[in-house]
């Protein structure tokens, strides 16, 4: 997983309001874990000394800078994924498997399978093409989102390709790919350093979450 890029100013927005969610959370949730522990002391009344202890112990290595990291792990994990705060916040989540067809110059009429898999958390993502015809793998080496146009989304990346294929004359180059979601498909296209370069289009449905 790599950290990306984004034509977007929200990430900075993001957090300052975890922050302050945080400070402004901190005095709710340490009241309810003291209640928390009251009511434990009320039914358990022969563990009053244990519970004792282990509410200083608790409360002493809880901070706003702990519920901070909390907030924020959880966020960059899961909450950001949320469709009305991606609304808020111009991006879109491209998580997921897609699968489809890509048409090279190399030879117009072949159409080669691909399966591109991306893992994407609110600050990384991890973009992972398969082609099996070609016993080969490309993982993207810089990646970028572009949402200036949120009804169709840009991703766009740099990658380096392994050739498993010992009959490959050059087993790794570099290229670039620019997919945009149009209709809820992945289209667009992509370019290599072949000592022959090559160029092409790609065409992705999603397959799986």
């Amino acid at each position: 997983m790599m950290r990306y890029s984004w034509n977007n100013g929200n990430k900075i927005n993001v957090i300052f309001y975890l922050t302050i969610s945080s400070v402004t959370a901190y005095p709710f949730v340490e009241s309810g874990v003291n209640m928390l522990f009251e009511l434990l002391a009320k039914l358990l009344p022969s563990f009053n000394i244990v519970i004792s202890k282990a509410q200083s112990s608790l409360l002493s290595i809880f901070s706003v800078s702990l519920l901070f990291k909390i907030i924020d792990w959880s966020f960059d994990k899961y909450l950001w994924k949320n469709k009305y705060l991606l609304k808020i916040l111009d991006m879109h989540d491209f998580s997921g498997k897609w699968q489809g067809m890509l048409q090279s110059s190399y030879n117009e009429v072949m159409e080669i399978p691909v399966i591109l898999e991306i893992e994407q958390t609110w600050r990384t993502i991890n973009c992972r093409c398969e082609f099996p015809n070609t016993n080969s793998t490309s993982v993207a080496d810089m990646v970028q989102i572009d949402t200036s146009d949120m009804q169709s989304p840009v991703l766009k990346f740099t990658y380096k390709n392994q050739s498993r294929a010992m009959s490959t004359a050059l087993q790794f180059h570099v290229g670039y790919n620019e997919l945009r979601l149009v209709d809820g498909k992945l289209k667009g296209f992509y370019f290599t350093n072949r000592e022959q370069p090559t160029k092409g289009n790609m065409l992705l449905s999603k397959v799986s979450e």
